[in-house]
């Protein structure tokens, strides 16, 4: 596992536990953010990370933002409502490109 992954796995962990300067010291991406209940700067992180990564990397993902329960408290917020949509429509347009692809 890379560094990078390690802390954040980390990171997580003590987020879980409510430990917020030990999470904050090892990560500050949006699921760590999030599980600490930092609503308005978890969804920055996101916005951020979409608009600085429009180019290339396409996290966040629409299946993670949507499903997974680290991200539950951020779900009420119009803000991430449109990003859920936003990254839907992604989402959607590659099914319908790789389901192309399997059929071709």
């Amino acid at each position: 596992m890379p560094q990078g992954e390690s802390k954040f796995i980390r990171a997580l962990y003590y987020a879980a536990l409510g430990e917020k300067q030990k999470a904050l010291s090892l990560s500050r991406r949006a699921g760590v953010l999030a599980l600490l209940g930092m609503k308005k700067e978890a969804i920055t992180a996101i916005a951020d990370w979409i608009k600085n990564r429009s180019g290339g990397i396409s996290w966040p993902h629409y299946l993670p933002l949507r499903h997974l329960p680290i991200y539950d408290n951020l779900r009420d917020d119009p803000r991430i409502r449109e990003i859920l949509e936003s990254r839907r429509k992604v989402y959607e347009q590659r099914l319908e490109k790789y389901r192309l692809i399997e059929t071709g």
